[in-house]
């Protein structure tokens, strides 16, 4: 399944190529989506996979894949995030997807994802649906993994709201990983 995926960014012919003058230097693209969902104060995350992981592969860097939901009720995953000690970390290191699974809006269409009987056009279902269950088959909500720019997983924890004490580490350990494989 991963590698259709992979096959399936390639033939949409993504480019992580500048657009805009104004896109910060940590980013390779205008991020879609940025005028439906907050953005975490002093980071620049992309709210498309798609985008996410042809930046990854542009700037080496891993990904950060956080699944989360517009009406959570708990902050405690993202106040941990974009407000704790990895949060210096993790903006220097990494390129961040915030994937929201719960949206109703529509994806732009190299989002979109054809199966055999459908095209799934929502946000939400792409994100839910096809990539948080269908590619990397997790369940729950507030969870982030971490992904190399083929969709790999670079250390097997997932993280939770319980991994309070343990995210940085996590991320040190994602990161040596990540350089390792991609030297």
């Amino acid at each position: 399944m991963k590698a259709a995926y992979w096959i399936g960014l390639a033939l949409l012919g993504l480019s992580c190529s500048p657009s805009l003058n104004d896109i910060p230097s940590n980013m390779c693209e205008t991020p879609r989506y940025k005028d439906l969902f907050a953005t975490p104060d002093g980071f620049d995350v992309y709210f498309s996979l798609n985008q996410a992981l042809a930046c990854s592969d542009q700037l080496n860097k891993p990904v950060f894949v956080h699944f989360k939901s517009c009406c959570s009720a708990t902050e405690s995953l993202y106040t941990q995030i974009y407000k704790g000690e990895a949060r210096n970390y993790l903006k220097e290191h990494f390129v961040i997807a915030e994937l929201y699974t719960d949206s109703k809006d529509v994806a732009h269409s190299s989002d979109w994802v054809m199966n055999e009987s459908d095209t799934i056009k929502g946000i939400g279902k792409i994100n839910l649906l096809h990539i948080q269950v269908g590619i990397f088959e997790l369940i729950g909500s507030d969870i982030a993994l971490l992904i190399d720019g083929q969709c790999e997983r670079i250390v097997p924890k997932l993280i939770t709201p319980n991994d309070r004490n343990e995210l940085l580490p996590i991320l040190k350990e994602a990161k040596r990983n990540y350089d390792q494989d991609h030297r």
